[in-house]
């Protein structure tokens, strides 16, 4: 970029003293290459000062009135080396230097001037469209990296407890009720393979995760018979991915309720499609 943007202000600093010193190019001979040289290390001098210094330290830090008046002496000062270039090349060939009172030196200036500008305010907002697309970019990943962590922690939401009591209670089971606790620890290992394997993927199936929870609310009414639940699913929700695990805080948090319940509690579980929403 910088390569290309140096190229330019070349062909931009030939052509002007070109055209400036036609008439005189074949008296000016090589002079004319320091000539355009002088113009072009000006315009990089202004250029450079205003990506490396006044960007960052003024218009990023909105500062912007003084930006505008930095601006504005920048390109005086560009215009005036310029104009000084100018007249050593005419007192070169033996001509007078420009009078700054001239009507057409006057016009002259104030086109340079409003022209450089124009092109430096131009810089400056393609430097502003870059930091903003940068920044812009930096949020959203900012924002995926919080999503994903809170995703991640939703992942690890099953209750270690749940586990340590399932190997407890089947311990028991195992001599008084052996088919019991074959099929407590049949249903925890499902839920185990499901939390590692399928846990650690971005989306599964709804259906997968609401299988889960079968074998989860199952685990805990073999641990603590002391509550009923039902599952009903849509038949729409067939191939509808979510993020693993992200209906588990709802039923742990359903299970906390079922204990302050005088009556026999019952949970109900019943997912419902309504367009793009899942209800």
């Amino acid at each position: 970029r910088h390569i290309l943007f140096i190229v330019s202000l070349a062909a931009i600093s030939f052509n002007q003293t070109y055209v400036i010193f036609q008439p005189e190019i074949p008296a000016l001979g090589v002079r004319l290459y320091w000539i355009a040289l002088g113009n072009l290390a000006s315009y990089l001098a202004v250029a450079y000062l205003n990506i490396y210094v006044l960007v960052p330290r003024y218009l990023m830090q909105k500062r912007y009135l003084t930006y505008t008046v930095m601006i504005f002496g920048t390109v005086l000062v560009l215009l005036w080396i310029q104009t000084i270039i100018e007249d050593m090349a005419r007192i070169w060939l033996g001509q007078r230097a420009g009078n700054i009172l001239e009507p057409v030196f006057i016009l002259n200036y104030i086109s340079s001037f409003a022209t450089v500008t124009l092109c430096m305010l131009g810089g400056s907002i393609t430097i502003v469209l870059k930091h903003w697309m940068t920044e812009n970019q930096r949020v959203n990943q900012l924002e995926r990296k919080q999503i994903q962590s809170e995703v991640d922690n939703l992942k690890e939401q099953v209750n270690p407890s749940l586990l340590f009591n399932t190997l407890n209670r089947t311990g028991v089971l195992s001599k008084s009720e052996p088919q019991k606790a074959a099929d407590m620890v049949l249903r925890l290992s499902q839920l185990l393979r499901y939390q590692l394997y399928d846990g650690a993927r971005d989306k599964v199936l709804l259906n997968s995760e609401i299988n889960f929870l079968t074998h989860y609310l199952a685990l805990e009414k073999f641990y603590s018979d002391t509550f009923d639940y039902q599952i009903v699913s849509d038949k729409a929700l067939t191939g509808v991915l979510i993020p693993p695990l992200l209906l588990v805080p709802i039923i742990q948090y359903a299970l906390k309720r079922t204990v302050k319940q005088e009556k026999r509690p019952s949970i109900l579980l019943q997912a419902d499609r309504e367009g793009e929403e899942i209800q």
